[in-house]
């Protein structure tokens, strides 16, 4: 049975938020990254603005609205597309304890850099690989429809040998011109979640 957006926990709803504002509103790169303190609450946000600024990543975004003088090493990051190699040498200079994210990147993904070295593993980060195959799906479907809109074909293949699902589902959301239409109804994260869990399993 398909979960709904609202049975994801709070970090994982907090964190597709940030991505589909970055999707809608910005029309950039459909990735979203929150970072959780020790209770597992959210204290900071971020959203890929890679359309303006391409050092603009999300985890980037993220780790910069944390709090000065708060606890970093209590802290861990949940981000919906792994970490390029920028973002995960600065997920590494602030010393957070653990990363999550909810879909691999089969092009840029870099999470393997936080035990490259002596000097990555100083401050170990524990690496959360997907477990929410849904989510998963969910995410590769709306970065695949991204790319094919945009025309960032390189590495296509690499993601559609990654996640073939979520590749055709990305592919009939561009031919449907989905995007248009969520950004006309200024759709929510949770009516664009509960849709595309909803479309046909079927390739």
């Amino acid at each position: 049975m398909a979960l709904r957006f609202e049975q994801l926990s709070e970090p994982w709803r907090a964190a597709f938020t940030e991505a589909i504002e970055a999707y809608l509103v910005r029309d950039s790169v459909p990735i979203g990254a929150v970072i959780v303190n020790s209770e597992g609450s959210v204290v900071a946000r971020g959203g890929n603005d890679f359309s303006s600024d391409r050092l603009a990543h999300a985890e980037l975004n993220a780790l910069r609205a944390i709090q000065a003088r708060g606890d970093r090493a209590q802290c861990e990051v949940y981000s919906t597309l792994e970490p390029c190699p920028m973002c995960t040498g600065a997920i590494r200079i602030s010393q957070l304890r653990a990363v999550h994210f909810a879909a691999r990147d089969p092009s840029a993904g870099s999470s393997e850099f936080l035990t490259a070295n002596e000097f990555m593993r100083e401050f170990p980060c524990t690496v959360n690989m997907p477990h929410d195959a849904q989510l998963e799906t969910v995410v590769v479907s709306l970065v695949m429809e991204y790319r094919q809109r945009t025309g960032h074909r390189r590495w296509f293949e690499r993601w559609r040998k990654y996640h073939q699902v979520g590749a055709i589902r990305g592919q009939r959301l561009f031919d449907t011109a989905s995007h248009a239409r969520w950004v006309a109804a200024s759709a929510s994260p949770e009516s664009i979640y509960d849709e595309v869990v909803s479309m046909s399993a079927a390739v």
